[in-house]
């Protein structure tokens, strides 16, 4: 398949994809509608016949909500992915009609004192790394950018080659990383952060208090649910339990 047809195809399908993703939107919000109304109904309709007859209905239509709100979240999450990879599509059948200033120029990374660099159209308006840039972070940018300045080694091109070749079969795994880097381009600060999330001290991984408590709090809640299931302990002594291991569960994770 030539890559017109391959790229025409895709925002066709994708586009049909949205169309049902945002009927899916418009049925969600009516359905959230009506568990709200369910609501108001119950306690106007069924409250005569006790709060019992109010509490239940009302309860599982909050957990309906509820799910219908995160459900709706995931949604829209899914028609902004869809509009992005329309976009990938898009600009690809833009590039292959000679319009690819889309795509950034890289003007950051020209060296004025480099040899090469301004006499064969490296970086900058409609230059070598507009051409070929589909990066999505810094540091893909920078590498890039590194290895159109750089000579490399034979041996060196002989694995980039093969990792294109790999690469170049894997067409919708590409353009999915490229439509979640869209979403939310990952720049050096980002990177940095991480590194030292990793570098940071295990706080508790490595203390008695803690490696103990791992394996105590979790056998005394199973101990006191097994008792309060055999009628030994009471509902309250069982709560006041569970509601300790939550405190000291947000304790740590605050940490």
């Amino acid at each position: 398949m030539e890559p017109i047809d391959f790229y025409k195809q895709n925002v066709i399908s994708l586009q049909h994809g949205l169309e049902i993703l945002n009927k899916r939107k418009s049925k969600l919000a009516w359905l959230r509608f009506a568990a709200i109304a369910g609501i108001a109904a119950c306690w106007y309709f069924m409250l005569p016949l006790g709060l019992w007859f109010v509490l239940v209905p009302v309860f599982l239509l909050l957990l309906t909500f509820t799910r219908l709100v995160y459900t709706d979240l995931k949604n829209k999450s899914a028609i902004t992915h869809q509009h992005h990879l329309i976009t990938v599509n898009q600009d690809e059948l833009k590039a292959l009609d000679h319009n690819y200033y889309s795509f950034e120029e890289g003007s950051q990374y020209a060296n004025k004192e480099h040899v090469y660099i301004h006499d064969l159209d490296i970086f900058g308006h409609a230059s070598l790394y507009q051409y070929i840039n589909r990066t999505r972070s810094e540091m893909g940018s920078n590498t890039l950018a590194d290895w159109l300045s750089a000579p490399a080694k034979i041996e060196t091109i002989k694995n980039r080659q093969e990792a294109i070749k790999e690469l170049s079969a894997k067409t919708r795994w590409r353009q999915t990383l490229q439509a979640l880097g869209a979403a939310q381009k990952i720049n050096m600060e980002t990177q940095h952060r991480l590194q030292s999330w990793f570098d940071e001290e295990h706080r508790f991984l490595n203390t008695r208090i803690w490696m103990l408590l791992r394996y105590l709090v979790p056998s005394v809640l199973i101990s006191v649910i097994i008792l309060n299931m055999a009628d030994v302990l009471n509902n309250y002594t069982r709560n006041y339990c569970l509601l300790a291991a939550a405190l000291l569960a947000f304790y740590i994770s605050k940490k």
